[in-house]
């Protein structure tokens, strides 16, 4: 789900009374314009989302190395700069830092995964030769030769091990 964008339902509606309190005709237009900036943050959140990491990661630098002029640029004007900037600064920093580390450990996780899901497989045998051995059980009135009592007893211990490994 896309990210929402700073402009809330609330400070809208807002602006919508504060107009209309003033008389200000383009409240309207305003609104109007308000949502189409809304719209277009979120289009451009997800068509980030929907491009290769390896682009994420090149846009994400750009827009660093572009901040980072920005901030140099400012302290040579001697200008203040802006906490703002600064903790945006950091914030990019630490994201480009994470996706680095996801990025490495990529490999490993899709490996996990695939482990994972053969558990489940294997699980869901194991389960199947857990209720065939409860329904041999149940018709245990019978008598079960040595052949069939052993073979019971090495599935029992397949599906034991199954399910601790």
């Amino acid at each position: 789900m896309p990210k929402r964008s700073w402009i809330t339902d609330d400070m809208i509606h807002e602006i919508m009374r504060l107009g209309k309190f003033l008389g200000l005709p383009a409240m309207e237009e305003l609104r109007r314009l308000a949502g189409y900036f809304q719209f277009s943050l979120v289009a451009s959140n997800c068509s980030l989302l929907s491009e290769s990491h390896s682009t994420v990661l090149e846009k994400l630098k750009k827009n660093q190395q572009k901040l980072n002029i920005t901030i140099t640029t400012l302290q040579e004007m001697e200008s203040p700069v802006s906490p703002k900037i600064l903790e945006q600064s950091e914030q990019l920093s630490a994201i480009l830092g994470v996706l680095g580390e996801v990025e490495k450990c990529g490999p490993r996780i899709q490996m996990l995964t695939v482990g994972m899901q053969q558990l489940r497989t294997r699980n869901k045998g194991s389960g199947l030769i857990a209720r065939l051995l409860l329904e041999n059980g149940a018709n245990a009135n019978k008598q079960n030769t040595a052949g069939e009592t052993a073979l019971m007893s090495l599935v029992s211990g397949e599906a034991l091990i199954r399910r601790v490994y």
